[in-house]
Order: C-alpha cells, then sequence, then structure tokens
C-alpha cells in the first residue's frame, strides 16, 4: 500500500534507525523472482519527543535533490510547493489535506493509497511515484536490492521479504527488470513502514506490505480453425494477446507472424481489434518481409500495436487470411502435405503454443482389368456432389482430370478432408465403354475410405 505519517517538527529531533522489513506480495512466483528492486529512502521518520514520549514526523532523506522533488510534487498535484529553499519537502507534503473552494475547484491535494488495479490509475501517490521514476531525487540505499527467497503458491499467493537491510522510513522501490510479453515490469511503488491512525503516526514493529504492482499475462496466442483444406481454399488464422494492466513505461507489443512455404497472406484483409474496437490508421503497422505474400516458414510479418497504453487490459485480436498455394510441403515421415504457421519472440524462438498445422491430403487407386492387370490410359475426374462436402483444389499443379499411367495408379492430391466422387470419364483404348463412379471420403487424419468401387475392376491402395 502507499501509507504516510506525519508529525510537527521542533528543534529536538532523532532519526529512526529501527530495522524495517518489507514484505512484498505477488500472485506469481516469477513476479518476486524476476524484479531487479532498487530502494531509495524518500524519507526517514524522525522522533521530536522523547524515548518515553515519543512523537513521530518525518524529514526528507538527506542528499535528495530539492529542485528535482519539488518538481516531482508539482506533478503530483500539490499547490504552493514551498520555493524558500528551507521548508522540508517531505514534511510538507505528507502534511497536507485535500481541500477544495465553494465551486468545488481543488485547492490542494494530499497523497492517498493504492490498492488495487490498476495501479497506474492517476491518483495522487501513483502521480508523484512516476515523477520520482521520470526524475529521481534520491540515493540508492543499496545497489542491487536483494529480496529473500520467494515462498507460497499460486493458489495461497507469494511473498517475499527485503534480504537488503532497511530501516523505518519511506522507501520508493523501483523495477529494473524489462517487461516481457509474459511479465511486465512493476510501476513504481511507495512504501511506508509505519501507520497513520487518527492523524498520528506510530512505527510498530517497522513491518510493511506491497503489492509487487508487476503483471503476469498470457502469452501471445495463434489459431485456426481449418485442420485441412484444398489448395486454393483461404484459411483463417486468429492471433491474440492481452494487454496488461497496468501498461509499464516502455512496454512495446509486437506478434512476429511466420507463414510456412504453401501459404500466401491477404494482407487487405487483415483486422485488428482492441476488445470490440476496430483499430484503423496508425492504431497499428504491419511489416512485411515476405515475397509476393508467400511465405517460406522463415521470414516474417510483424504486426505492431502503435500506443499499447491506450488498451490496458484489453485483449488485442488479430485475424486475417492465407490462401493455400501449390508450394506446400511434404510433412516429414508423413504421406500428406501440410501449411504450418507460427509466432516468434524477439529473438525468433517459437512462442510455444503458437504453430497451427493444417494438412493437405490426397488418394490414390490403381485401375485394373478382370485378369487382374494394370489399366492405362482410363481417364477419371474428381468432383464434388450436392451432399458431399469436399473442397476442390483450384491449381494446375493438381488437375481434376487424371489419367491412368502404365501402372494403372491414378491420384488425385491437395485436398482438404471431405467426400468426393470419382468418375470415370474415358474408358482405355480396347475396353468397352463401361464407366466406374466411386465415392471418396478423406477423414481429418487423412484415411481413406472408397466406397462402389470394387464391381468396376478398381484396387484402391
Amino acid at each position: 500500500g502507499m501509507a504516510f505519517g506525519t508529525g510537527a517538527a521542533n528543534a529536538a529531533e532523532t532519526t529512526v534507525d529501527t530495522a524495517a522489513t518489507v514484505t512484498f506480495k505477488a500472485s506469481k512466483e516469477k513476479q518476486l523472482t524476476s524484479a531487479q528492486l532498487s530502494a531509495y529512502k524518500i524519507a526517514d521518520y524522525v522522533n521530536y519527543g522523547t524515548a518515553e514520549n515519543p512523537v513521530y514526523g518525518v524529514k526528507t532523506a538527506a542528499g535528495a535533490d530539492r529542485t528535482k522533488l519539488a518538481a516531482a510534487l508539482t506533478t503530483a498535484g500539490f499547490r504552493n510547493v514551498p520555493t524558500d529553499g528551507t521548508t522540508d519537502l517531505m514534511a510538507w507534503a505528507m502534511n497536507q489535506k485535500a481541500t477544495t473552494d465553494t465551486d468545488g475547484t481543488v485547492t490542494q491535494v494530499q497523497f492517498d493509497q493504492s490498492e488495487t488495479r490498476p495501479w497506474n490509475n492517476p491518483s495522487v501517490t501513483r502521480k508523484f511515484a512516476d515523477a520520482l521514476q521520470a526524475g529521481n531525487p534520491f540515493t540508492a540505499t543499496e545497489d542491487p536490492f536483494v529480496l529473500n527467497a520467494a515462498t507460497g503458491s499460486d493458489t495461497d499467493g507469494w511473498t517475499a521479504t527485503n534480504k537488503t537491510a532497511l530501516t523505518a522510513g519511506v522507501y520508493l522501490f523501483l523495477d529494473g527488470n524489462a517487461s516481457t510479453d509474459t511479465l511486465t515490469q512493476a510501476v513504481p511503488m511507495i512504501v511506508s513502514t509505519g501507520s497513520v491512525n487518527a492523524g498520528v503516526l506510530s512505527l510498530g514493529d517497522s513491518t510493511a506490505e506491497v503489492d509487487m504492482k508487476s503483471t503476469v499475462s498470457g502469452t501471445q496466442t495463434k489459431s485456426t480453425t481449418s485442420k485441412s483444406a484444398s489448395v486454393g481454399e483461404t484459411v483463417p488464422f486468429e492471433l491474440g494477446y492481452t494487454i496488461p494492466n497496468p501498461v509499464p513505461t516502455g512496454f512495446t507489443l509486437k506478434f512476429r507472424d511466420v507463414p510456412s512455404k504453401g501459404l500466401t497472406v491477404d494482407f487487405a484483409g487483415l483486422t485488428v481489434k482492441a476488445g470490440d474496437k476496430v483499430l484503423t490508421g496508425t492504431d497499428y503497422t504491419v511489416e512485411n518481409n515476405l515475397t509476393a505474400n508467400k511465405g517460406n516458414g522463415t521470414n516474417t510479418f510483424v504486426v505492431k500495436i502503435t500506443d499499447p497504453a491506450k488498451y490496458a487490459g484489453k485483449q488485442i485480436t488479430i485475424t486475417y487470411n492465407a490462401t493455400v498455394n501449390d508450394e506446400a510441403e511434404t510433412v516429414k515421415g508423413q504421406d500428406y502435405h501440410a501449411v504450418t504457421n507460427k509466432l516468434v519472440d524477439n529473438d525468433g524462438t517459437p512462442i510455444p503454443g503458437t504453430e497451427t498445422l493444417t494438412k493437405i491430403f490426397g488418394f490414390k487407386f490403381t485401375k485394373v482389368n478382370a485378369q487382374g492387370e494394370a489399366v492405362e490410359g482410363a481417364k477419371f475426374t474428381l468432383s464434388v456432389a450436392k451432399d458431399q462436402n469436399g473442397v476442390l483444389p483450384n491449381s494446375d499443379k493438381y488437375p481434376l482430370e487424371v489419367t491412368s499411367g502404365v501402372n494403372g495408379v491414378v491420384k488425385f492430391d491437395g485436398l482438404k478432408a471431405g467426400s468426393y466422387t470419382v468418375t470415370e470419364t474415358a474408358v482405355a483404348d480396347g475396353y468397352q465403354d463401361f464407366k466406374a463412379s466411386f465415392t471418396v471420403a478423406i477423414d481429418e487424419n487423412g484415411n481413406v475410405t472408397f466406397a462402389g468401387t470394387d464391381s468396376w475392376g478398381l484396387a484402391p491402395k
């Protein structure tokens, strides 16, 4: 939390040097183990009374840059920040109370407390913490600041206390860990090891708790509804990511997409949404590194969200179609072709769970005569009847009419899972004009079932 105590100053003062314990809390262990914290003491606690009858207050930490501190207080919203060069600025600020004039205009603000998300709400203390990060007037107590081992569970939460020694006071904690797609840098945290009750500061046991104000988010996602496709068919893709809330300073968001051989991306139809809002114009950019919009399994196209902070907590959804072309490659160890797609991180490493696989099947059969001998020269046509759900390929590489070869084999390829009709359109020379017609079903695993073939001298293989 963010709580401040105050007290009235007089000539006699003793700086409190009681050891302090700050407990950092988090929902995930890596929020604590990945943090690279620096601690800055911004105010000491001082005793203006006696050991027997203490009266506690605050005093700006020694060595503070007065100009930067005054600027941070002004940025936070404080009015009439002292410019006399002698007033203790932290003591002054922590004694201020929120006031308004008769028409409701704010005439003074006071420090407040931030305990719930989003921690970057424009509260007075949040503005002050952000301003301190931008122009820090204080010196780190010890660099790096170290935490003890984290304890807890994902169910009950995780905690870690300071291993680096601290004394009672008010601290600014800054996280030097750069944000990633799965863990954001923690926003600046201000922590007081004392507590205020009825306007009176008490030190108690000089302990404090604070949420590690970072956000663990899921990884980027990618999916397609097309488990199989025919050559020439369009395959839909959807990319997703939930922007953290709060969005840390300097956070960027890029989707690095790597389509494989066999995919031609339709950039004209690419759509980006933040929640339900369709982004347009300069809201995002697309960097196309593909040749003729075709994938090769290495080159990327990159969709960058221009200002992610505008969409804190929103789901970013990118949708686009790609056409399966005839460059799709055979899958190693399999007898079908496929197109794949994946997202990669900054260094080109595939993001787990984002690789899609769309299979492209085929089937073959052998034309034989009554003696079981291969028949060369019979022509067969592939079609889809009204009650069938196959999709014919649209490519010269995969013709819809095929002639049996010297070995009698007929092969149709470039097909999605579904049902098809094969019709013999021309018999081989020297044979009766008695044409075969049969159906073929291909399941999602590429298994092929023929119906109505045996009586026509066909031996499917």
